[in-house]
């Protein structure tokens, strides 16, 4: 199965991105969106599953290096 995944970060300060990925993203899972990386939050279908596709949107959060904030 394909996913197609809208990725939208959960205060609006960075821009989102849509992926296609093989695996069902999880919370707690971490993506690179551009330079950046991210950890998810929260999953949500946003069709029922089609075919060999389903469309789902994923909150996420940046990961901040340590000692930045």
């Amino acid at each position: 199965m394909i996913y197609k995944v809208s990725y939208v970060e959960e205060t609006g300060q960075y821009p989102g991105g849509i992926k296609n990925v093989e695996k069902r993203p999880q919370i707690g899972d971490s993506v690179q969106i551009g330079p950046r990386q991210f950890q998810i939050v929260a999953v949500q279908e946003i069709l029922p599953p089609r075919d060999d596709f389903q469309f789902l949107q994923a909150t996420v959060q940046i990961i901040e290096p340590a000692g930045v904030r």
